[in-house]
């Protein structure tokens, strides 16, 4: 079976866009995203490396591969907690996951006042470019060290959540540190669907033991949005694995990051519904829903809400988590990611 690729779905549109002038950087925006006109929104976790591809005209995330942190695609429908959809990498997989509109092509943008001024804006993320003073070039074996690339297309991008503690991006040398301050652990994308679009497709492709197959292929219809896609990994140890982006990547000098407290785990139900983190806790039962009025409550402390079989949203295991954001580089050229896998 012959299976299409990202560059054969977009072959009609490489002789306009070859002609039309190349952006100098990433496409930006100063108005914030409209979540709720979104058909669907999806959220990225864990250690990454995110660049813009002027030849593609398109946004690409590397997951940097870790053996006990598998990558995981969930997609939710409407307001519920549990997703329908599920893919699960296992050890030595490798994926190719797009997520575009059915009938729009773009990069997208991103938005940002240059200082941050809400807590969406994207100069919260990790900017590598900026860290090593624009010095990045990617490795020649870099693409086997990340597990999966994750390819959008005409997105608007913002950070979707914050660190809940302030941290401290560091030389690992010792020589520069960097501003202490929250930072962003989710990147945010926004697909939003015009009158051309019938909805947005999911595809993954996974490479398992040398054989090919697409293990999913979703089309999202806007009449049934919106929708919640959820990709990433989650760590589950206090190391600092930042450093890990320099295996595909190569730079002047090796960053990493520090939490300075404890940083509770992200639940995916967390960003359903546009909840806020206030209300922690959530009925215990499996067929409740975030959004549901009812199903959601304040308690003065754990015990009070166990009692009642309500459970916290967001996990109180307090982890000291090292990993959870992504990465961004603003290359000049291709970007950081080969073609993948």
């Amino acid at each position: 079976m012959k299976l299409e690729t990202h560059d054969e779905r977009h072959v009609e549109d490489t002789e306009v866009r070859a002609a039309a002038p190349m952006p100098f950087s990433r496409p930006t925006t100063t108005i914030p995203p409209d979540h709720h006109t979104a058909t669907a929104r999806v959220f990225i976790d864990g250690l990454s490396v995110l660049c813009t591809n002027r030849v593609r005209n398109d946004v690409e995330v590397g997951f940097i591969e870790h053996e006990h942190d598998p990558l995981e695609l969930l997609i939710f429908k409407r307001s519920s907690c549990r997703p329908y959809k599920i893919l699960r990498l296992v050890e030595n997989d490798k994926a190719l996951i797009e997520v575009y509109r059915t009938h729009s092509l773009g990069m997208g943008e991103f938005y940002t006042k240059g200082t941050p001024t809400d807590d969406e804006d994207c100069a919260h993320l990790v900017d590598l470019k900026t860290l090593h003073s624009g010095a990045m070039t990617p490795r020649p074996n870099g693409k086997s060290h990340m597990s999966a690339k994750l390819v959008l297309t005409n997105a608007k991008f913002y950070t979707a959540k914050l660190s809940s503690v302030h941290a401290k991006i560091y030389d690992r040398s010792g020589t520069k540190p960097d501003e202490i301050r929250p930072i962003g652990k989710i990147l945010g994308a926004d697909l939003t669907c015009d009158n051309k679009d019938t909805g947005v497709v999911v595809r993954a492709t996974v490479y398992r033991q040398g054989a090919l197959s697409v293990q999913l292929h979703e089309q999202l219809n806007k009449a049934d949005g919106p929708f919640t896609i959820s990709i990433g990994t989650q760590a589950k140890n206090n190391n600092d694995h930042m450093p890990m982006i320099y295996q595909v990547m190569t730079a002047t000098g090796r960053f990493g990051v520090e939490y300075l407290g404890y940083e509770p785990r992200w639940k995916h139900c967390g960003l359903i519904g546009a909840l806020r983190e206030a209300e922690l806790y959530l009925n215990g039962t499996p067929e409740a829903d975030a959004v549901e009025e009812e199903n959601r409550r304040s308690f003065e402390t754990l015990e009070e809400a166990l009692e009642l079989n309500f459970k916290p949203m967001f996990d109180v295991t307090r982890w000291k988590m090292a990993t959870q954001f992504a990465c961004q580089t603003l290359p000049d050229g291709d970007g950081p990611l080969p073609n993948y896998p």
